[in-house]
């Protein structure tokens, strides 16, 4: 298998996210219904994005950006057979965040 970037892999969930081309996993798809957030909201995230960053502990792509101007959010996202978002939450852009 060829040794993609990790900014590759991260820009391809990005991709995927924006034109709805991805599935939730079934703890994502929970969360989305528990915290009000829909696949559209997803794809704005991506679309306004703050910042990403892979994490180790959970092996997953971290995502945080804006619902709007006020309301953050973010969700995590692997690669599998496909991009899968493992869970979605929302949460406040903390100032260190901001662009």
């Amino acid at each position: 298998m060829l040794n993609v970037s990790r900014h590759q892999e991260a820009q391809k969930i990005l991709r995927a996210v924006k034109s709805g081309a991805y599935s939730f996993s079934l703890h994502a798809g929970d969360r989305s219904l528990t915290r009000a957030l829909s696949k559209e909201q997803i794809a704005g995230v991506a679309a306004n994005l703050v910042y990403w960053k892979w994490q180790d502990d959970h092996q997953t792509y971290l995502f945080v950006g804006r619902l709007d101007d006020r309301q953050g959010a973010g969700f995590t996202a692997v690669i599998d057979s496909g991009v899968v978002v493992v869970t979605v939450f929302r949460r406040r852009i903390k100032k260190r965040e901001e662009v």
